[in-house]
């Protein structure tokens, strides 16, 4: 319900444009300039989009508001999946901001906001939370100075193929599961081996078998593993799944390189930080075992450790007939070589290698 009115502003256009040159805190900044006081803060994450557009309209038709009180920024660049944020300040002292791409809400109130409704807001919102998160991965990015997780959608495999890659990959697999799913501590899992061996194939099925949020970090983000800001962005998600690939910057041993990256990693397998975030971190490399820095291999923060290697002639064969492949097999393959060849083109869909990104899913 909108409401017009004559009410003057306290601020000049200089306060509006120093509201808005801070992205992250413009809801916060837009509860100040609407009431001039300090609010306080509920937050809540992985929303449904779904239920928060039912919602929200709602609210836009039932309680009242001022049209330059409504604000929503788009942005249409090819890799923001058509993410936005809203604001809206409502007349009952109450500022709420919606972050598509982190599925989360603010409401920001204070001493002289309409309490009865603040509470109101507060289950309500609880209430617009996701019921089930399986199958979602979330991205890290970085934008305008801030670190945020985006989750997004990933099909599981329609058959394991694991079970292909030996006993020691398949008992490795379900000890994760078993490990993880509890979410009583930390640890680090180590999968070595060449290119296509299955690493990655691997990593899907155990994601796709556990309760846990899971976490994709780039090896880029290497050096912030323990940085202020993203030991808070991981807050929100105790017990995730932190899955970095090619993660040799962070593993190797310790250099004038890489020193801050791989102490990083200790304090969020065995230091304080994983007292509290209770984080399973799987890495992927393709480097000797040699050159991993020793500290991270200790019993208590290693949990697991397996090298993956080309299927040999017979497992390829089983492997090959399985999918419906004629195929002559004279040497050990990957299972990528395997998957890959000729006809099998039009099977990548479901049994494709690695994590890609297409209509709004994730897909082999």
């Amino acid at each position: 319900m909108i409401e017009h009115s004559s009410k003057p502003t306290k601020h000049t256009i200089g306060d509006k444009l120093k509201a808005l040159s801070h992205f992250g805190i413009f809801g916060q900044s837009l509860h100040v300039l609407s009431r001039d006081l300090i609010p306080s803060k509920f937050f809540v994450s992985n929303l449904s989009s779904e239920k928060w557009e039912h919602w929200v309209a709602k609210v836009e038709q039932e309680y009242q508001w001022l049209p330059e009180n409504r604000i929503t920024w788009m942005d249409d660049h090819v890799l923001s999946f058509g993410e936005h944020n809203y604001f809206l300040h409502l007349e009952h002292g109450i500022t709420l901001r919606f972050d598509s791409e982190n599925d989360s809400i603010q409401m920001f109130f204070d001493h002289e906001s309409n309490a009865e409704t603040v509470e109101k807001f507060k289950k309500e919102l609880k209430a617009l939370q996701k019921t089930d998160t399986k199958f979602e991965i979330g991205f890290l990015q970085s934008e305008l100075g801030s670190l945020r997780i985006k989750f997004r959608k990933f099909t599981p495999y329609k058959e394991d193929l694991t079970k292909f890659l030996g006993a020691e990959v398949e008992s490795l697999r379900q000890e994760m599961v078993n490990s993880i799913n509890k979410k009583e501590d930390s640890g680090l899992y180590l999968l070595h081996g060449q290119p296509g061996t299955g690493k990655t194939s691997f990593i899907k099925t155990v994601l796709s078998k556990v309760k846990n949020k899971a976490i994709y970090i780039t090896p880029g983000f290497a050096d912030q593993l323990a940085s202020p800001d993203l030991i808070g962005v991981l807050m929100d998600h105790p017990g995730s799944v932190l899955v970095i690939e090619d993660a040799e910057t962070v593993l190797m041993k310790r250099a004038a390189d890489n020193s801050n990256a791989v102490s990083n990693l200790l304090n969020l397998t065995d230091g304080f930080p994983a007292d509290f975030l209770k984080l399973n971190i799987i890495c992927t490399f393709n480097t000797k075992l040699d050159d991993i820095d020793p500290a991270l291999l200790r019993g208590g923060r290693l949990k697991g450790i397996h090298e993956f290697t080309k299927l040999s002639i017979p497992k390829a064969h089983e492997l090959a007939d399985h999918l419906g492949k004629e195929i002559e097999i004279t040497r050990p393959m990957t299972l990528a070589e395997v998957c890959n060849v000729g006809s099998l083109q039009r099977k990548l869909a479901v049994n494709g290698i690695g994590f890609k990104y297409q209509n709004g899913e994730l897909n082999e």
